[in-house]
């Protein structure tokens, strides 16, 4: 999995992943086992930060399929407005180093 500048500039953590992967499909719900696949993340680790990610309203249900529940990120919350305002200044730096062809600061391990 190629880490997008988001996952590169905040660290490899699972909540991280997770909110990676739900804003760079804003707009289409998943359920959690599919948001643990597609972020890389074990269910177990999903588990540990979905509560948050609750409390704080940065995902919501979206619909139910049957007895499965899909979640889509909340656009509407201003913590995600902020979280993608700085995804897209974050992306906008790095196209402007890579266009001056200065080097990229690289993030801590």
């Amino acid at each position: 999995m190629e880490k997008s500048n988001f996952h590169q500039f905040f660290g490899d953590y699972p909540i991280i992943r997770i909110l990676d992967f739900l804003l760079e499909n804003e707009g289409f719900d998943y359920s959690k086992t599919d948001i643990s696949r597609e972020a890389q993340v074990s269910i177990g680790s999903l588990y540990k930060v979905w509560d948050r990610l609750e409390e704080l309203d940065i995902v919501e249900k979206s619909r139910q399929y049957g007895p499965v529940i899909l979640y889509r990120i909340n656009s509407e919350n201003e913590l995600v407005k902020k979280l993608k305002e700085f995804d897209f200044k974050l992306n906008e730096y790095y196209a402007d180093k890579i266009l001056s062809k200065e080097p990229i600061p690289q993030s801590a391990p």
